[in-house]
């Protein structure tokens, strides 16, 4: 009947088979996950998430200006977390005002 394969004989899915051939196109057998500026889908979704950036100027009580940088997606205690670390004012003696009216953090 035939020679017979013990059960722990090596087996070869192709035999005298050879690897596939390159895209015709020299590119790549799977599309890049970046685009041309280096960022990804999921870099794209976050950003849009987060929103516009924005740069916040902050009149300190001695007359001087602070600038932060947040996004349009980012609430009141992300926006006090960036000042306090730049100024060193402790969060919680920190009252940001717009037109004279408290922006109020959304946990209190």
């Amino acid at each position: 009947a035939g020679p017979r394969r013990s059960a722990s004989a090596p087996h070869r899915a192709m035999e005298g088979g050879a690897p596939a051939p390159p895209p015709a196109d020299g590119g790549m057998a799977f599309p890049s996950q970046y685009d041309e500026s280096g960022t990804t889908s999921f870099d794209r979704v976050e950003a849009e998430l987060r929103g516009a950036a924005l740069k916040i100027f902050c009149e300190m009580p001695d007359g001087s200006v602070q600038e932060i940088e947040c996004n349009m997606g980012h609430d009141v205690v992300y926006a006090k977390g960036q000042l306090a670390r730049k100024t060193e004012i402790e969060f919680g003696r920190m009252k940001l005002y717009m037109h004279g009216k408290l922006m109020f953090d959304p946990l209190s």
